[in-house]
């Protein structure tokens, strides 16, 4: 009688949990579709979080299937004016630039919040003036690489149409180039300083080290996605909270397998290291939020290239409200303490 006292408190404490978790879910109404397609343009493990809550089955626990997939720049935001993507992960120029165009799109979150590009040089090109005449590569001609650049060089004291830009491609591709000696110069990302230097290559201007507000990791979706499915916004939002905070206070060996895995390195290279180290560490901010001052400078920096981008209104590119709502209801704070006690 005993035995059985205890087996039937057993499952009526089993049955409780189950009631509890069936509450839960009820609490969180389905998201409109099943699956989510999510496009990323970087491989350097700026976007690290989107790979993060995909193996650990953040997006699953949202009731969501989300394909990862890595594009280009301009493929990712095409795709996603034609719907292929939901959802895609690139740097703002390149999204204001597609919704002037006439795509309307919104920037609702944003993966870090600074410029975190430099100017590297050849071993002979110590000072910025330099690099007048000579040519220096990017990733495409008006993407947040050149932008950056042009910026980076007015601040330095140099007219940026005094040198020659060069679409040379990504950054592993750019790197490449300079060290080959084929560009003088070139925009890097600034968690490769301590690789440039091994390579004999200068770091001639750190826009990265200066702080400036930026939007670097733009997180977009069209108008017509935040309109017709709210719920799969707010539950892909979710997911991507809880993978940023794992990145940035998760176990550090599981975080580098995942990007090993996506970059496509060795757990012991070098520069999953490096990447680690800044995107998880460095450069690590606390909520990924998009904020009007990021978005205001990323404009300005843009009117580089065209000074009607000043006159713009970063109403019109940003929708900061999913991410003000998920603060508001606590759950930012709730995932934050959820990864500080583990």
């Amino acid at each position: 009688m005993k035995g059985y006292k205890s087996l039937m408190f057993v499952i009526f404490i089993a049955l409780l949990f189950g009631l509890v978790e069936a509450r839960v879910s009820a609490a969180q109404p389905k998201p409109e579709k099943a699956t989510v397609h999510i496009g990323y343009a970087s491989q350097s493990g700026a976007f690290a979080q989107l790979w993060i809550a995909a193996q650990k089955g953040y997006f699953n626990s949202e009731g969501l299937n989300a394909e990862i997939l890595f594009t280009r720049t301009v493929t990712g935001v095409q795709a996603m004016i034609s719907g292929e993507l939901d959802f895609v992960a690139t740097g703002c120029p390149e999204l204001f630039r597609a919704k002037r165009s006439g795509f309307d799109l919104r920037v609702i979150a944003d993966f870090a919040p600074v410029n975190v590009y430099l100017i590297a040089s050849r071993k002979e090109i110590t000072d910025p003036k330099q690099l007048k005449g000579k040519s220096i590569g990017v990733n495409q001609l008006l993407d947040t690489s050149h932008v950056s650049a042009r910026f980076a060089l007015r601040h330095a004291g140099v007219d940026p149409d005094s040198v020659n830009f060069i679409q040379v491609g990504s950054t592993p591709e750019r790197f490449a180039a300079l060290r080959a000696g084929t560009i003088d110069g070139a925009v890097q990302a600034a968690l490769f300083k301590p690789v440039l230097a091994k390579q004999g290559l200068n770091s001639l201007i750190s826009l990265y080290d200066m702080k400036i507000p930026y939007c670097s990791g733009g997180f977009a979706a069209s108008a017509a996605t935040l309109r017709k499915y709210p719920r799969l916004v707010e539950a892909t939002m979710r997911a991507v909270v809880r993978g940023h905070a794992f990145l940035g206070k998760g176990p550090e060996d599981q975080s580098k397998a995942i990007m090993a895995r996506y970059m496509r390195l060795p757990v012991t290279d070098p520069r999953l290291a490096a990447s680690y180290g800044f995107f998880a560490k460095d450069a690590y901010f606390g909520t990924p939020k998009i904020t009007a001052e990021s978005a205001r400078t990323t404009l300005d920096m843009m009117s580089e290239t065209d000074p009607s981008w000043k006159k713009e209104r970063t109403e019109s590119f940003i929708d900061a409200s999913i991410m003000s709502r998920l603060e508001t209801a606590g759950f930012i704070d709730a995932v934050n303490k959820e990864f500080r006690s583990k």
